[in-house]
C-alpha cells in the first residue's frame, strides 16, 4: 500500500482536509458520517479511532464498504487528496515530523491519553484554518484541547449531536466547554461541511495571503464598518483571514449562503451583531495550557522579577485573558514559586484584562468545570481550589490576587509601572498596525528591565527597538530605554544648526524684526556676532520646550495610566461589592428559608440574629432573644462546659463543631437531643460571628435505636440463611444427586423394565433435575444478598468469553449461533455480571423453536435520556443499554413484567427444566448493580432483554 501524493504546486487549489475522532461506540457514527459524503467531494477526511476491543485491523478495509470515496491507510506519512479517506493505523498516532504528517507507532513510553489532542493539534500544524476537526461518539475529555488549537487558526470544529451518540461523555464535554462551532448528526455532517466550504469560499477565506474578490471585500469591508459603529472594535487592525473565517462561520449558523445575504440579516439583527463580535473575540483559554510557557516563567522570569522588586510588591499583567484560566495559572505558579523561594510576605497584583466583557464575568467568577482543569494536577487541584456542587471555585488566596477588567488593548490607556506582561498567542490576530501600538503600550507599561513573555508562536515580532530578546526563551524579551524626540524639535535643531537658516526660523522664541530694526541693528552690531547670539538663544530654547513638552507629555500619559488603573480598581471593586451582596442575600434567603433553627452569635455567645424557625421552636420572640446570650434561651440546661470549650476551640480556628450531641430539656418543649453545629461567618478572622444550626433529632435517635435492633435480628437471620445455604448445598442437594445416579443405572442396566417403568423412571430423574436446579438457584438468589459489593472495571468481552466457554456442550449441541458487538469496560462485580449472561444465554438457547437454528444477538447503546427516565432511572447518570436478542418461541407480552417474578414459569409441562428462578436471579444481579432490566416478546417472534447498567458505580459513601 503507498502514500498517495498531490501535486503540491503553487497554484495548488484550496484543499480541506477533515480530522474525524471517535472513540467507544464510534463506528456507527463513522459509517453514517462516510456514507453521506460524495463521490466528488472536493474534501480529504482522515480518521482516528480509538476502541481497543472493537477495532479491526485494517479500519480501511471495514469502512471501504460504505463509501464511493478511495480509502486508504496511512502507511508512512500524508499528503492528502481531495475525494481520499485516510485512516490512521491500529495503535499509531498522526505527528509532525520535519513539517510533515507522519505516522508514529505507539510503544510502552507513550502515553495512553491526549491522543484525539495530539491528531488535532498535529493538523492543525500543518492545515491551519484550512482543517475540519470533528469528534463523535467516546468518553474522557481527549480532543479538547486539540480543538482549542484549531479554533485559534481560524478552523471549524464541529461535534456529534450528544443525543446520537453511543457515548455521550466526550461530545457533550466539548460543547459544555464552548469548544465547538457546530452540532450535527453523523448522517447530516457531510451535507454540513459543504455549507462549511461554500461559506469560506464566499468569503475568500482560504488562507492568509489569498485573493480576494472585490465585490467580496466590499462587503466585509462594511460588515466591519457595522461592527465599529455598535461596538467601538475596528477589526481593520485584526488579521483578515482571521476574520473572514469567524464571518463564514456566522453564515453557516444563520443559514445564510451569500455574503449580501447575511449583510442585510446583519443590518437588522442586534443579536446576530453580538454573536458576530463573541465570535470575533479571541476566548480560547487553559489552565497551565503551554507547559514550556509556566516552565520557562519559573526558571527565568520569576527569578529576575524578585531581584529587581520595588517595594516588596510585584504588578503583573495579563492582556487579553480571555476568560481567566491564564491569570489564574500565573497567579498558581508565582505564588508556588514564593513559597518555595521563601517570599511570602511579597505583596502580588495581577491585572488581567480582556476585551471580551462575557469572558471577563466567567473569570471574576472563578467556577471551572472538570473538563477545563483537565491540566491541572492533583496536588494544585487540592490547594487551590474548591470542590461545590456547581463545578471548582478559585480559593480566595489566588483569586485576591487577581483583577479582571474589560480593555481594549490598542484603544484604551495602558497600566503604569507593571513589572511582568504576559500576552499568550493574543497578536497572532492583529496585523503590523495593532501589534505595533500593543508593542508601545507594552513598552510604556513595565517598568525600567520590566520583561514581556509572549506566547511560543510569537517568538519572531517586530519590536522597534523597544524590547531586547533575552535569547533563553525566545519568547521573552525585555524593555529597552529609549529616548524619542518629537519630529518638531529634530527639525528645529537641524535648522538651528545652520547659520545661513537662522532668519527662515519663525519659531515662538523669538520674534521676527522689521527690515528697518534689522538695518539699524546691522549698523552697530557685527553680523556673525548676532547670528551666533541668535544660534545660541534658540539652542537654549528648543532644549528648554523640548524638555518641557516631554515632561507635561509623560505626565499626562501617567495620569492617564493612573486614572485608567483606577478605573479597572473600581470596576473589578463593583463587581465584587455586586458579589458580596448576592452572596449576603443568598446566605440570609437560606437561613431564612431553613426548617432548622438557626442563629447568629458574638464572640460573647451574645444571639445578634436568628431566623424564624429558631424562634418557632424554642416559642420564643425577637425582643426575648437578639441580646441575651445563646445558653439562656428557652431556660434550656445546656450551659455545659464542653460545649462552650468547642465554640471557644471554633472562634480560636483551632477546632470544627460539626453534629455536637447534646441532651438537653427546654422549657416548653421538655427533653431533647439535638446536634449543634457551627461554621465561622468570617474565615481566618479571629473573634468573628459564629453561624449556630441546631437540629432535633430526639425522633431519629428512637427510630435509630429501634434500627439498630431490627438490623441487629437481620443479620441473625441472615447468619442462619447463610447457614441454611451452607448447608442446602451439602444435605439437600446430594441426596437428590444420589436418586439421579441410581434412576440413570437402573435406567442404563434394567433392559427388561416395562414401558410404564420406564416413564415413570423418566418422570423421577425429570423431577429429580428440575430440584437441583431449584436448590441450585435458591442458594445463588440467597448468596447475592450476602454478597459484598465491590466493584471492579470489567471488560464485558472477556466475561461473555467465559460464558460461551461454559457453554460450549449446549451450544453445540443446539447449534446456536451467537454474535457478540464489541462491548466496553463497565464497573461490574464480575461474577455477578457472568452469572447474568449464563442465565440468559442458556434461557435463549433452552427455549429455541425445534426446527430453527437459535440465534443469540447481544448488542450495546447508549440509551437516550427518555427512556431512562422512563425507566425510573436518573438522567443524570450515564446508563449503558445491553440487549440480548434470539428467535426462539418468546411469549405472550401480557407477562413481559411478571417473568421476572420468582417462581414464576410460562411453561408447566415437561418439556423445559427450570426453576421459575432464572430471571429473577437476573434481575437480583441488576439491582445489585443498581440498575434496570425489562423484556419484550412475542409468541413465535423471539425475546428481547434489555438491561441497562449505569457505566460508573457509586460507591455507598457517596449515596
Amino acid at each position: 500500500m503507498e502514500t498517495i501524493v498531490q501535486d503540491t504546486g503553487q497554484n495548488k487549489p484550496f484543499l480541506p482536509v477533515v480530522g474525524i475522532a471517535a472513540g467507544t461506540g464510534g463506528m456507527d457514527a463513522i459509517t453514517k458520517l462516510i456514507a453521506g459524503i460524495a463521490a466528488n467531494s472536493s474534501m480529504a477526511f482522515v480518521i482516528i479511532y480509538l476502541h481497543t476491543t472493537e477495532y479491526p485491523e485494517d479500519l480501511s478495509e471495514v469502512i471501504k464498504k460504505d463509501t464511493n470515496l478511495a480509502v486508504t491507510e496511512i502507511i508512512t506519512t500524508l499528503i492528502p487528496a481531495p475525494g481520499h479517506i485516510y485512516t490512521v493505523p491500529k495503535n499509531s498516532d498522526l505527528t509532525v515530523q520535519d513539517g510533515i504528517l507522519t505516522v508514529h507507532k505507539r510503544t510502552r513510553l507513550d502515553k495512553p491519553d491526549g491522543r484525539f489532542d495530539l491528531f488535532f493539534t498535529s493538523l492543525a500544524q500543518i492545515y491551519k484554518g484550512a482543517a475540519v476537526g470533528i469528534i463523535l461518539s467516546g468518553t474522557g475529555f481527549d480532543g479538547m484541547e486539540g480543538l482549542k488549537g484549531l479554533k485559534e487558526l481560524g478552523a471549524a470544529a464541529v461535534v456529534q449531536d450528544p443525543r446520537t451518540a453511543a457515548f455521550r461523555e466526550l461530545p457533550q464535554s466539548i460543547i459544555n466547554a464552548g469548544m465547538n462551532d457546530y452540532i450535527e448528526t453523523p448522517e447530516h455532517i457531510a451535507e454540513l461541511l459543504k455549507k462549511i466550504v461554500l461559506s469560506i469560499e464566499e468569503t475568500d477565506a482560504y488562507e492568509e495571503s489569498g485573493y480576494f474578490a472585490p465585490a467580496h471585500q466590499e462587503l466585509i469591508s462594511k460588515i466591519k464598518d457595522l461592527l465599529l459603529f455598535n461596538t467601538g472594535t475596528d477589526f481593520n487592525a485584526y488579521k483578515q483571514y482571521y476574520v473572514r473565517r469567524r464571518i463564514a462561520h456566522r453564515m453557516v449558523i444563520a443559514r445564510r449562503e451569500t455574503l449580501h445575504d447575511y449583510y442585510v440579516y446583519l443590518r437588522y439583527s442586534k443579536e446576530e451583531q453580538d454573536l458576530l463580535f463573541n465570535d470575533l473575540l479571541i476566548t480560547v483559554s487553559g489552565f497551565f495550557r503551554d507547559n514550556s510557557f509556566y516552565d520557562s516563567l519559573t526558571a527565568a522570569v520569576f527569578p529576575q522579577l524578585i531581584r529587581n522588586t520595588v517595594n516588596n510588591s510585584l504588578r503583573i499583567w495579563i492582556a487579553g485573558c480571555a476568560t481567566g484560566q491564564e491569570a489564574y495559572s500565573v497567579a498558581i505558579a508565582l505564588h508556588e514559586y514564593l513559597i518555595q523561594t521563601d517570599n511570602p510576605d511579597i505583596q502580588v497584583q495581577i491585572f488581567a484584562s480582556d476585551l471580551s466583557a462575557a469572558g471577563i464575568s466567567k473569570a471574576r467568577e472563578g467556577l471551572y468545570k472538570n473538563y477545563d482543569l483537565d491540566k491541572v494536577s492533583a496536588n494544585r487541584l487540592h490547594n487551590y481550589f474548591t470542590k461545590r456542587i456547581d463545578g471548582y471555585h478559585v480559593q480566595d488566596e489566588i483569586r485576591n490576587m487577581c483583577i479582571f477588567a474589560v480593555h481594549n488593548l490598542v484603544k484604551d490607556p495602558p497600566l503604569g509601572d507593571i513589572d511582568l506582561v504576559c500576552c499568550s498567542n493574543v497578536l497572532n490576530f492583529f496585523n503590523g498596525h495593532n501589534e505595533n501600538a500593543a508593542l508601545e503600550a507594552f513598552h510604556y507599561a513595565l517598568r525600567e528591565k520590566g520583561i514581556l513573555v509572549t506566547g511560543i508562536s510569537e517568538n519572531s515580532l517586530k519590536t522597534q527597538n523597544l524590547f531586547a530578546n533575552s535569547g533563553q526563551p525566545e519568547n521573552l524579551y525585555i524593555r529597552n530605554t529609549i529616548l524619542q524626540e518629537r519630529d518638531e524639535s529634530s527639525a528645529l535643531m537641524s535648522t538651528v544648526s545652520d547659520d545661513k537658516n537662522i532668519s527662515s526660523y519663525n519659531g515662538p522664541l523669538m520674534a521676527r524684526e522689521s527690515p528697518k530694526q534689522q538695518y539699524s541693528e546691522c549698523a552697530y552690531t557685527d553680523s556673525g556676532a548676532l547670528a551666533k547670539n541668535i544660534k545660541q538663544q534658540l539652542l537654549t530654547g528648543c532644549k528648554e520646550l523640548e524638555k518641557k513638552n516631554k515632561l507635561e507629555a509623560s505626565l499626562a500619559k501617567s495620569i492617564e495610566a493612573k486614572n485608567n488603573e483606577l478605573k479597572l480598581l473600581h470596576d473589578e471593586l463593583r463587581n465584587r461589592q455586586k458579589l458580596l451582596s448576592a452572596a449576603s442575600n443568598f446566605a440570609e434567603g437560606i437561613i431564612q428559608t431553613n426548617h432548622e433553627p438557626v442563629a447568629l452569635i458574638d464572640k460573647n455567645f451574645i444571639i445578634t440574629n436568628a431566623n424564624a424557625a429558631f424562634y418557632r421552636y424554642f416559642k420564643t420572640a425577637q425582643n426575648k432573644t437578639e441580646g441575651y446570650s445563646f445558653f439562656e434561651i428557652g431556660n434550656c440546661q445546656w450551659d455545659t462546659c464542653q460545649l462552650k470549650d468547642h465554640i471557644l476551640k471554633l472562634q480560636r480556628g483551632t477546632a470544627v463543631l460539626e453534629n455536637f450531641r447534646v441532651e438537653t430539656e427546654c422549657e416548653g418543649i421538655g427533653k431533647k437531643i439535638m446536634n449543634v453545629s457551627a461554621r465561622p461567618l468570617h474565615d481566618g478572622k479571629p473573634d468573628s460571628p459564629l453561624i449556630v444550626s441546631l437540629k432535633d433529632i430526639t425522633e431519629i435517635n428512637s427510630l435509630y435505636e429501634l434500627f439498630e435492633n431490627k438490623n441487629l435480628e437481620i443479620q441473625q437471620y441472615n447468619d442462619l440463611m447463610k447457614t441454611f445455604s451452607g448447608a442446602a448445598s451439602s444435605n439437600m442437594l446430594d441426596p437428590l444427586q444420589k436418586i439421579q445416579m441410581l434412576s440413570r443405572r437402573i435406567f442404563d442396566t434394567e433392559i427388561h423394565l416395562s414401558e410404564t417403568s420406564r416413564h415413570h423412571l423418566q418422570r423421577i430423574l425429570f423431577s429429580a433435575e428440575n430440584m437441583c436446579k431449584l436448590i441450585e438457584d435458591l442458594i445463588l438468589y440467597s448468596k447475592i444478598s450476602f454478597l459484598t459489593k465491590e466493584y471492579k472495571r470489567t471488560d464485558l468481552n472477556l466475561i461473555i468469553k467465559k460464558n460461551l466457554n461454559d457453554l460450549k456442550t449446549i451450544i453445540k449441541q443446539k447449534r446456536a449461533v451467537v454474535k457478540v458487538a464489541p462491548l466496553p469496560a463497565l464497573e461490574v462485580m464480575p461474577k455477578q455480571i457472568q452469572q447474568l449472561f449464563t442465565n440468559i444465554i442458556s434461557n435463549a438457547i433452552q427455549y429455541s423453536k425445534d426446527d430453527v437454528i437459535p440465534e443469540i444477538h447481544i448488542d450495546i447503546k447508549q440509551p437516550s435520556t427518555e427512556e431512562i427516565i422512563d425507566i425510573g432511572g436518573n438522567p443524570e447518570l450515564s446508563f449503558a443499554k445491553i440487549s440480548v436478542t434470539d428467535n426462539g418461541i418468546g411469549f405472550d407480552n401480557r407477562y413481559e413484567k411478571q417473568i421476572f417474578d420468582p417462581f414464576f414459569r410460562l411453561h408447566n409441562n415437561d418439556q423445559y427444566v427450570g426453576s421459575g428462578l432464572g430471571l429473577t436471579v437476573v434481575k437480583k444481579i441488576v439491582s445489585s448493580h443498581r440498575g434496570y432490566i425489562r423484556a419484550s416478546s412475542k409468541i413465535h417472534e423471539g425475546t428481547k432483554i434489555y438491561i441497562y447498567i449505569p457505566t460508573q458505580q457509586l460507591t455507598e459513601k457517596n449515596l
